[in-house]
């Protein structure tokens, strides 16, 4: 069974990537297991850190050694990663050339309010992941605009065409 890490950039409990997350979770995979890796704790990076580093740190990395693959569910804000997702990526990659994130997979999706769902963002973190060390899978993409419908209150898509969509893109992740 491969090990799913959902990092979602953003700390807010309702965000909408997160809720596309849990709904990967409610459709699931046979061949997939998930959880969540929290960024919540995480200080802003600073060398200074290092050589002491806060529990909330060691404790994130070791989340993300548990997992096979890294799926990064990223919103976007001003066409670009938010702060606190690119922070989460500092503090994985370090030390350099031996951090948690090193040969790991990865893999993107992103939802917003938008019409090009998270595009911009998505360009942007593609171009970052292989300066981390990180493999990517790269299809299917998935840049959803949100709506309210697209989920049900069980985190469920709410039509046929996107949870096939869904589970297309959890068939690529469980290759």
């Amino acid at each position: 069974m491969k090990k799913i890490g959902i990092l979602v950039g953003s700390r807010h409990q309702e965000s909408i990537n997160r809720k596309i997350a849990q709904s990967f979770v409610q459709i699931g995979h046979p061949d997939l297991s998930f959880s969540f890796i929290d960024i919540s704790a995480l200080p802003l990076f600073s060398e200074d850190l290092e050589q002491n580093l806060p529990q909330s740190v060691t404790e994130f990395c070791e989340s993300i050694r548990a997992n096979d693959l890294i799926l990064i569910m990223t919103p976007e804000y001003n066409r670009a990663i938010p702060g606190v997702l690119k922070n989460a990526l500092d503090w994985a990659s370090r030390p350099y050339g031996k951090g948690a994130l090193s040969g790991k997979e990865a893999a993107i999706a992103g939802v917003s309010l938008g019409g090009a769902g998270t595009a911009a963002a998505q360009v942007q973190l593609r171009a970052l992941l292989p300066s981390l060390g990180m493999v990517q899978v790269r299809h299917p993409e998935m840049c959803l605009v949100w709506k309210p419908t697209l989920l049900n209150e069980n985190r469920l898509p709410t039509d046929e065409n996107t949870t096939l969509f869904f589970k297309k893109f959890l068939d690529a992740l469980a290759k």
